[in-house]
């Protein structure tokens, strides 16, 4: 198996898309276990913050995960964050030294 270029679009093989010193401009997708999805293609924009939740399925002698669905809880204050360094950017990053 040939090895893919350092600047392939391949989630597996090159997983790291932005710069540590800009906000991402991109992110790859996710898979329902929270994987990387097997795609070369990544989603425009930053992956909003938050959590999973695995809402549980009425009990039931069965088999299954006993999940039921999943509930995402966006974590506003992480989002607010965001916003505000997003702001402070466009700015010229004001208060700081150069």
């Amino acid at each position: 198996m040939a090895t893919p270029p350092p600047n392939s679009r391949d989630a597996k093989s090159n997983p790291i898309i932005n710069s540590p010193y800009k906000e991402p401009e991109e992110h790859w997708p996710l898979d329902s276990d929270f994987r990387i999805d097997n795609t070369d293609k990544p989603n425009v924009g930053r992956r909003m913050s938050g959590t999973d939740l695995p809402v549980p399925k009425p009990y039931k002698l069965t088999f299954d995960d006993g999940i039921a669905t999943r509930n995402f809880e966006p974590h506003i204050q992480i989002e607010q964050l965001r916003s505000c360094l997003k702001s402070w950017r466009s700015q010229g990053y004001p208060g700081t030294s150069r």
